[in-house]
């Protein structure tokens, strides 16, 4: 075959690859137009109106970054920012901890795994709203399952979203409470990927429980645990039904994250501007959180 053949044949090969490698993102493109416009519209009229000074009746003109300047300055902005970083922060640490224990001691529990996997997952079946009501009347009526508790040893009614530090503490054990299973459900899942071998080969190195845990199963765990605690930070810090349900930002804003902070100027304050420029902001801090995480995950790969 001549020179000029062999190219016409790979020319020809190189158009058929093309085409089939092609093939796949042509009947997902009508799904990624539609979902770029569907979150592109929303994403650039926010940032449009950080840009502008009114209200939710008549927009105003332009002012540059007078509203970012504003937020700088604003208060409970920054009360926002610290309470978000706090409540993402202890819902994460909190929810990982609670659902490795639970994943591995599911891993090794053979009797009743399937019925206690499926009642320890009700917390995150059940909608935001019955979970939020029903963690709210367990901690502050007086006939709730936390105080009913408490009556039988003999301790009076506590009323948890009373005080700054009780609400903290609540919004905080609601959020652990409904996420954990999603992380146990997938460490229980990365727990069944490491094999067995490897533990009895530490084991026969002279590892103790301890050793082959740190060694072996978080290791090889790792990667996905830092892909379910990246989507759990997202949640946490994005999270506005738990709070709002549960407190609305009290007493006195102590859990007003960014998200019911930037609802409250919207739609209460009637502050568009403003609370356009927090969301805005928020953004910008969860893209910087998930750089981290996910620089964090390259390292394991």
């Amino acid at each position: 075959m001549t020179a000029s053949g062999r190219a016409g044949r790979a020319t020809a090969a190189g158009l058929a690859q093309s085409r089939h490698a092609a093939t796949p993102l042509l009947f997902l493109l009508p799904s990624i137009v539609l979902l770029s416009a569907i979150n592109a519209y929303p994403l650039l009229a926010g940032l449009a109106l950080s840009f502008q000074k009114g209200s939710l009746i008549r927009l105003g003109g332009w002012v540059g970054l007078d509203e970012y300047a504003r937020l700088a300055n604003f208060a409970p902005f920054w009360s926002a920012v610290a309470f978000t970083l706090e409540f993402t922060v202890a819902s994460v640490v909190g929810s990982y901890l609670l659902g490795l224990g639970l994943a591995l001691l599911l891993y090794r529990i053979r009797a009743l795994h399937g019925f206690l996997r499926a009642g320890l997952m009700i917390s995150w079946i059940v909608p935001s709203v019955v979970a939020a009501i029903s963690f709210k009347w367990a901690v502050t009526d007086e006939r709730g399952l936390v105080n009913g508790a408490l009556g039988l040893v003999g301790l009076g009614p506590v009323f948890f979203l009373s005080t700054p530090a009780l609400a903290t503490v609540s919004v905080i054990v609601l959020k652990i409470w409904r996420t954990f299973p999603f992380l146990m459900v997938t460490l229980l899942a990365a727990r069944g990927l490491v094999p067995d071998d490897l533990y009895e080969a530490a084991y026969l190195d002279g590892a103790n429980a301890w050793a082959a845990f740190r060694h072996v199963t978080m290791p090889l765990m790792a990667r996905i645990s830092i892909i379910g605690s990246l989507m759990v930070t997202i949640w946490s810090f994005n999270d506005f039904e738990t709070i709002w349900l549960l407190t609305r930002g009290g007493p006195s804003d102590a859990t007003q994250n960014l998200m019911t902070e930037s609802y409250s100027l919207t739609f209460v304050l009637n502050d568009v501007g403003l609370g356009a420029a927090l969301a805005v902001v928020s953004l910008a801090l969860q893209m910087i959180l998930a750089w981290v995480l996910l620089r964090t995950l390259k390292r394991y790969e």
